[in-house]
């Protein structure tokens, strides 16, 4: 019905309208390439914030883009030491973007938050101090702004909870699971339970 009331207010015949279609058509989106770069090869995961800015990751490297479909200008993101690739990214409702990196060493942190105010430069890193933190890839944000972040290291896989209070976030829960069972994405339903897909191993 939207589709149908944009198509009939097309006035026949109107130059600026030329070529017109002779049907209304399912639906009005296009196709459109914001971005291509040598800077972001194979990107593997996208995340959209509350002002549709949709923030883009690298596998190679650690940068990490903004792109604004209202012409809004985007933060340029100093990329931290995220490793050699960026893996899942989480805006939260606080104006902060939340990225993890794949890094092989348990002794490095790899959770990442970068805020526009300060130009996205990395304000802050959460490690995720146990051994298993050494295989970073979920994050995801709850509407409380805890911060939620799977680690699929081999030995002891696990999902921990960064509880967010007055600015500051501390490791509150973890949720450990089995080893065949290696977390790498995470997602929130709207009851606030954490979904967890894992890195395909043994048939699991």
């Amino acid at each position: 019905n939207g589709t149908t009331g944009l198509f009939s207010i097309v006035p026949s015949g109107g130059a600026a309208f030329q070529s017109q279609l002779t049907l209304a058509p399912p639906d009005w989106s296009l196709a459109i390439v914001y971005l291509s770069s040598t800077a972001l090869p194979s990107q593997y995961f996208i995340a959209l914030d509350a002002n549709d800015t949709a923030y883009a990751g690298a596998s190679g490297s650690a940068n990490l883009a903004a792109l604004s479909a209202y012409g809004i200008s985007t933060p340029t993101f100093t990329a931290g030491s995220l490793g050699t690739a960026t893996r899942q990214i989480a805006p939260d409702a606080l104006g902060n973007v939340w990225v993890t990196g794949y890094k092989t060493s348990a002794t490095t942190t790899n959770v990442y938050q970068y805020s526009a105010a300060s130009g996205g430069a990395p304000t802050a890193t959460y490690p995720i101090t146990n051994a298993s933190g050494s295989e970073v890839y979920g994050v995801a944000v709850d509407k409380s702004n805890n911060v939620w972040v799977a680690s699929a290291a081999t030995a002891t896989p696990n999902i921990t909870e960064l509880a967010y209070s007055a600015g500051s976030y501390s490791a509150n829960y973890t949720a450990t699971v089995p080893s065949s069972f290696q977390p790498v994405a995470l997602a929130i339903d709207a009851n606030q339970n954490i979904w967890a897909a894992p890195y395909y191993t043994g048939g699991t």
